[in-house]
């Protein structure tokens, strides 16, 4: 948590770090928990997200939880194919929902008003709503126990019952 004087502990912090030097970005990729990584539908991505991941791999502490988000998809067959190779590349880290280009966006940004009270009703809200969401979920555990085969549990439960 971070604490200004005065000031009460804030839950969360958001940086935009697009401009910043590789020295800072590092910096801030070691104290972060979670990573937001947006991306444009547009081949350029594939490059920037297995950028994005050697960073992450070279950093002595990376964040716990990263995912990737499109943003500004639309229905064009580049950024389908886009979109399509980025989920080949990232699996579960690419964030199952898009943030499609709406009019709404640069309306708000015109109008000097942000986008829930703008229009309260866009995909953007909602998706945005699903990532707080994320955010929020605590991080699954890995089981250290490996899964059993039906056979095992079988043989497992009349032991158990043996024992008593």
């Amino acid at each position: 948590m971070l604490f200004r004087s005065g000031e009460a502990p804030v839950d969360y912090v958001l940086f935009d770090l697009s401009g910043v030097s590789a020295k800072e970005l590092i910096q801030y990729l070691q104290v972060c928990q979670f990573l937001l990584v947006p991306l444009l539908p547009e081949p350029s991505a594939l490059r920037s997200a297995e950028a994005m991941q050697g960073l992450l791999a070279s950093v002595p502490n990376p964040p716990q939880r990263v995912t990737y988000i499109l943003n500004q998809m639309e229905d064009s067959p580049l950024a389908q194919n886009a979109a399509s190779n980025l989920a080949h590349l990232l699996g579960d880290q690419l964030f199952q929902k898009p943030i499609y280009q709406q009019k709404e966006i640069p309306e708000a940004l015109t109008e000097g008003i942000v986008l829930p009270m703008y229009a309260p009703k866009a995909q953007a809200v909602s998706v945005c709503g699903e990532l707080v969401r994320w955010v929020e979920a605590p991080k699954p555990t890995s089981s250290t126990k490996a899964p059993m085969r039906r056979s095992e549990e079988h043989t497992s439960e009349l032991q158990s019952h043996h024992d008593l």
